[in-house]
Order: structure tokens, then sequence, then C-alpha cells
């Protein structure tokens, strides 16, 4: 949603932009909105999928209070080595164009920096360089871990091991899922 309200020049994402591309968690207040706009718009009715979202207790508390409609089914916790996370992060390039995600190790594109798909130039997002994820996990320690305990308390937390193949944590986030619709 950050990304989008970044793109499309919106009010809420220009104001976030600058915190995205130094790492920086975005304020709360000015989250809370941009997903506040978010959930009204169209087809969110059926149901959706946040990422990232709540990082704060603060967050939480306001998510918890947008109405049953968008009450938390379930919270996924992707548990993964630090080390681990910096380098697939940072590993991470996206085309300029299509968007279409490459990793330097798991997936690379067949030319070196260049898009698959169509042809344009790869680039090195500002917060998945090392510096900028080793920030971000700064904050996610302060800010966001404390999240674990307080999902865990409300009984939808579902640890993930991340470690693992994209097939096993697929698996995992499959079975999560089911408890969650239950």
């Amino acid at each position: 949603m950050l990304r989008a309200a970044i793109s499309k020049g919106e009010a809420t994402g220009l104001e976030a932009k600058a915190y995205v591309h130094s790492g920086r968690l975005v304020p709360d207040e000015l989250v809370i909105r941009i997903v506040k706009e978010r959930l009204v718009e169209d087809g969110m009715q059926g149901g959706f999928i946040l990422d990232g979202f709540p990082r704060t207790r603060e967050q939480a508390y306001a998510l918890s209070k947008m109405g049953e409609k968008n009450r938390i089914d379930r919270v996924l916790y992707f548990d993964l080595k630090e080390e681990v996370l910096v380098a697939r992060l940072s590993g991470r390039h996206i085309c300029g164009k299509c968007q279409e995600i490459y990793h330097a190790t798991n997936r690379p594109s067949i030319l070196e920096g260049v898009c698959d798909l169509c042809g344009s130039a790869l680039v090195w997002r500002k917060d998945d360089q090392p510096d900028a994820v080793i920030e971000r996990l700064r904050a996610y320690k302060t800010e966001t871990f404390p999240l674990v305990q307080y999902y865990e308390n409300q009984g939808c937390l579902s640890r993930i091991d991340a470690g693992g193949s994209m097939e096993e944590v697929e698996r995992l986030v499959n079975q999560a899922a089911q408890i969650g619709s239950s």
C-alpha cells in the first residue's frame, strides 16, 4: 500500500516516500491513514492479506478499531535468522518498468541486470541495500517484535519456520491459513 501510494503520487504517499527510501519506519499515524484509505476501496469486501502491517502496538490497536469487517483472523510470524534475512533482502532486484522481482542467487535474471520479461534494467531498491535492511531490523526489534506476543495472547499467531525451501514455507503458510479459516 505504501509503494502504491508513493507511485500514484498521492499526498500520503509523498509523505511516506522519504521514510521508505531511507529504511526507516513510516510514522504510525501516516501508515494508519494509508491503510484506512485502502480498506474502504472496492474489492476489499471479500477479505485481504496485510503484509508489514501492523508494525507497532499503536497500529495494531488502530486496526482493531477499524470495524468487524477488518478483524484479524490469523497472523503469520515468519521466523528467520537475521543473517539469512539480510542476505535475502539485499539480494533482491526489481524491474524498473514491469516490477518483476528477481534475486541475485535465488532467482537471477538470464542476463545480469536485465529483466527477462520486458528487457528493462533491474534496480536495487534503496530499502533493500544492506545498510537500510540493518536499520529496518533495528526498528523491527523495538517496534514490531512485541506484536508477536500481542497476537499470540489473542490466539491468532502462527509461527512459520521461514528457513526452509519455498515449497516448505508455502506448505506451512497453507496449514496456518486453514487454522485461520476454521
